[in-house]
């Protein structure tokens, strides 16, 4: 599990409020890549990342990116692969918030087909756990969570208005 706790480490970093913009973020990438990877198809892998707390690391950057869709794309496909191999995901997804925030990602970003396909699925998953006891109007607003990674953030660098435009290396 070694490799696992790097991988997450990397996305948890690049969730953090004083994520260091486009190097963080490519790191980010590629490590959620490698954990979509990881986790495919390999049951004991998604066990894996979910051990070393891959789920709060993914919802981390989901929250603190909300504007980044390559990076939500990313995070995404390994939510997505770690709730279709291992049970324990979705509850972990829901403590995070992770419906909300699945559905700030659709919202945010309507014209990434890949995106809205991962973040349907991921959805419907996640409201079958919940019992479907969450209601459409609970969803956490794409502004709502801006703002509060907004007053969360005490880093001086580039805010995420700033590092959302910037393509990734």
């Amino acid at each position: 599990t070694g490799l696992h706790a790097v991988l997450v480490d990397a996305v948890r970093r690049a969730g953090l409020a004083g994520a260091q913009g486009r190097t963080d973020l490519s790191v980010a990438a590629e490590a959620c890549k490698a954990i979509s990877l990881g986790a495919w198809s390999f049951p004991e892998g998604a066990i894996a990342f979910t051990e070393v707390r891959a789920v709060p690391a993914l919802c981390g950057l989901m929250r603190r990116w909300l504007s980044h869709g390559d990076v939500l794309l990313g995070a995404l496909l390994a939510l997505r692969r770690l709730l279709e191999e291992e049970a324990s995901v979705a509850n972990l997804m829901l403590v995070e918030g992770g419906l909300q925030l699945v559905r700030a990602a659709l919202a945010a970003h309507p014209t990434l087909p890949k995106l809205q396909q991962d973040g349907a699925w991921a959805e419907q998953q996640l409201l079958a756990v919940a019992g479907g006891n969450v209601a459409r109007s609970s969803t956490t607003s794409v502004e709502a969570l801006e703002a509060e990674e907004a007053t969360a953030s005490t880093s001086s660098g580039p805010g995420r208005r700033g590092m959302a435009g910037a393509p990734l290396e």
